[in-house]
């Protein structure tokens, strides 16, 4: 016998060396958890006593997972899935409906930076039969467009998307789609149902948003308001390089009013109303508002924006002059609003949630947890766009038509 085989032989003999807990000791732990004092030598002993019972689990823990000893540390705990719905920030009001969000729309890879619905007529020869809605979606990472039919979400066409970090997307009256990044660019066209490539073009503009009107584009970018050119014909799309006079500096938002053949955006905090035909501009009044956005729904014109105090967030404006009619509180909306139309309501993000807004009266008519938008909606259907991901807002109710 070697003297390793030896010391190990008595070192296990050896009665101080055994694991099992002395007597009592589970009564003397109680004892303790109920706040009893104990001399010192019997608190030494008992810490003695709980070592080796922390030993004897360790061994029995080796041995329960095939001789690996556990981590160290605190115990795992189990990865609780991704929660599909935000988490609202503010308490919801009182009284209002509250929707639902889907799962995930499947859009394939990529995550969205826009959306866009159309709505259009299918046919059988040149008898309408029925009315679908088509999904757009643009994301980064690749850069792709995808046209879903919104109804069954199925994907029908792809396109490769426009350079740089995509962040835009129109739809025309024209049969055209229209995709843009902010930092490069350039700007795509696209056949409506196909996504077959119409034109690509580099205006070296910084896009903020963009609008279609009479099947024309227009970009607000941080050196203006642009457009395709005039004498372009109606069908072939041509590069937005053409400045409209009369609007200087950073244009932020753009909304599309088709029924009055303008644009309305929001020029140095300013909302102002550019005719598509003849390129007039109306300067409306300040609101008070920074950040805002403009939308136009049921004819009616919305501003939103951020501020503080007691300056109302959401105004509703005179469709002419552009001035505003009405205005909602900060505690209705806080700290500020973004706005975005609908076919027949207006979304309004703010203060964590997502209100669903009658475009005629400003009430609530039903909200969901938050989203970073966009948000688009067509009569019964609404779409809107958080992490990357679209949801189908679900559940509508209220009066909320989409």
């Amino acid at each position: 016998m070697t003297d390793v085989e030896e010391l190990l032989r008595d070192t296990l003999a050896d009665s101080r060396r055994k694991l099992d807990p002395p007597p009592g000791i589970y009564e003397t732990v109680a004892e303790r958890a109920r706040g009893r004092r104990r001399r010192r030598s019997t608190i030494a002993a008992a810490s003695m006593a709980v070592v080796a019972v922390a030993v004897a689990g360790s061994v029995a823990g080796v041995r329960a997972s095939g001789g690996h000893a556990p981590a160290t540390g605190h115990p795992s705990t189990p990865v609780q899935p991704t929660p599909v719905q935000p988490t609202p920030v503010r308490p919801t009001t009182t009284g209002v409906p509250q929707g639902t969000l889907s799962v995930p729309v499947y859009f394939g890879s990529g995550q969205a930076a826009g959306i866009a619905l159309a709505g259009r007529s299918n046919t059988n020869g040149s008898v309408p039969t029925d009315v679908r809605n088509d999904l757009y979606v643009l994301t980064r990472n690749p850069s792709r467009i995808v046209l879903l039919f919104a109804w069954t979400a199925s994907i029908e066409a792809t396109g490769t998307g426009p350079s740089g970090a995509p962040s835009g997307i129109a739809v025309g009256d024209s049969g055209a789609v229209w995709a843009w990044s902010h930092d490069t660019g350039e700007v795509r066209a696209y056949e409506a149902t196909t996504l077959s490539p119409l034109g690509t073009f580099q205006t070296q503009l910084r896009i903020n948003s963009g609008a279609v009107v009479d099947g024309d584009l227009f970009l607000a970018t941080d050196d203006g308001l642009f457009h395709e050119d005039p004498a372009s014909d109606a069908v072939t799309p041509s590069a937005p390089t053409t400045a409209v006079e009369g609007v200087t500096g950073s244009v932020y938002s753009i909304a599309a009013d088709p029924a009055q053949h303008r644009v309305l955006i929001v020029a140095d905090n300013v909302i102002e109303a550019v005719d598509a035909r003849t390129g007039a501009v109306t300067v409306g009044a300040a609101t008070g508002l920074t950040k805002m956005s403009v939308a136009v729904v049921n004819d009616q014109v919305w501003a939103g924006g951020f501020a503080s105090g007691d300056v109302p967030r959401l105004v509703r404006l005179d469709t002419d002059t552009l001035r505003v009619v009405s205005s909602f509180s900060p505690k209705d909306i806080s700290p500020g609003a973004i706005l975005w139309p609908g076919a027949s309501v207006l979304w309004v993000g703010n203060g964590g949630l997502l209100d669903c807004v009658d475009s005629m009266t400003g009430a609530t008519l039903e909200q969901w947890p938050a989203m970073q938008g966009p948000v688009v909606s067509a009569r019964t259907a609404a779409y809107g766009v958080s992490d990357g991901n679209v949801y189908v807002l679900s559940g509508l109710a209220g009066g909320c038509e989409g």
